[in-house]
């Protein structure tokens, strides 16, 4: 698929109009969608804004680039049910703390793929799609490679 193909696939599944902040970065693979990225200026963490396509790829694509540029944090947005997303994901759950005044969506901390920590918790309450979008705080650097 074109780019304008993925944003048109992308607008129609969120109901959002297509957006790329300033200063933000734009991947694009024909067959695996595309994502959006920004550095904080002081390289402590990536965030990703919107994405379409193949999560997984994008989500290992974010690491990727955390790795070789030496970024510790990864932000990613779950506009979608966060527990199959983070199924997808392969992230080990530790704690799941319901959070009644958030629509009771998840205060959720566990373990990524990687074995480090990450926390997640609810962002905004998405009325259209009845659930909660989160913001997902992964560590993906080790000390070591620092």
């Amino acid at each position: 698929m074109t780019f304008e193909e993925w944003v048109k696939l992308y607008e129609e599944k969120t109901g959002d109009e297509h957006y790329c902040p300033p200063f933000y970065t734009t991947l694009f693979d024909e067959e695996k969608g595309f994502a959006q990225y920004w550095v904080a200026a002081d390289h402590s963490v990536m965030y990703v804004y919107e994405c379409c396509g193949d999560g997984k790829y994008w989500y290992d694509m974010g690491v990727r680039v955390c790795r070789e540029y030496n970024i510790p944090r990864m932000v990613t947005i779950c506009t979608r049910h966060i527990l199959p997303y983070l199924r997808l994901l392969k992230f080990k759950i530790q704690s799941k703390i319901v959070q009644p005044e958030r629509h009771n969506g998840y205060k959720i901390e566990g373990l990524n793929n990687l074995g480090k920590p990450f926390y997640c918790w609810p962002a905004w309450w998405d009325e259209d799609k009845q659930c909660n979008a989160y913001y997902v705080v992964s560590d993906v650097v080790s000390e070591v490679n620092k």
